[in-house]
């Protein structure tokens, strides 16, 4: 019934008729997969983006969840991935000095919050691994990925603020509107 991304199909054209959802493996391994059937719409260039951060891996994944696709319809444990990650860039981006030490900027995991968020986790594959340990090896993981993506980037913080979302480079700043 489910694949991992890793057998995923190749184009657009080949995801309708499937519906990617968020499954955890035994060893609490974050990861995408498809259900065959379940839907007759034509994929969204969203599930595109997501399936392609995937292939990446799951910290990759859940990024593109909670850093890019912030809108839109997803399936319950999709949300949950994206209330997860971006509970990550909100504490990422509160930080004052990230701009200037990304490469050594340290974000505890919230450990508490987490907890509760594992506790409040919808039905999904391997829901029976999630806990708050697990929660926080994604976190740390998540926080790998973000600096192998700006440094990809060439280290410039805004701008690979600015590509995710524009919305991420005005969080944490005070803005004056005068009429």
């Amino acid at each position: 019934m489910a694949d991992l991304v890793d057998a995923m199909p190749a184009s657009q054209a080949d995801l309708v008729g499937m519906a990617l959802d968020l499954a955890l493996s035994p060893a609490g391994r974050v990861y995408l997969e498809i259900a065959r059937g379940v839907t007759a719409a034509p994929a969204s260039p969203a599930a595109s983006r997501v399936r392609k951060a995937f292939e990446r891996g799951g910290a990759h994944g859940l990024l593109q969840l909670g850093a890019v696709e912030l809108g839109g319809a997803l399936s319950p444990a999709l949300a949950f991935g994206r209330e997860f990650a971006h509970l990550f860039m909100v504490r990422l981006t509160a930080l004052a000095t990230l701009a200037e030490a990304w490469a050594s900027v340290e974000l505890p995991a919230p450990r508490a919050e987490l907890e509760q968020l594992a506790a409040a986790a919808p039905p999904m594959t391997g829901a029976e691994y999630l806990n708050g340990a697990v929660l926080d090896a994604w976190w740390v993981d998540l926080h790998r990925a973000v600096r192998e993506e700006i440094a990809a980037g060439g280290g410039e913080v805004d701008t690979w603020l600015r590509g995710k979302h524009p919305g991420w480079n005005l969080v944490g700043r005070v803005c004056f509107h005068l009429a």
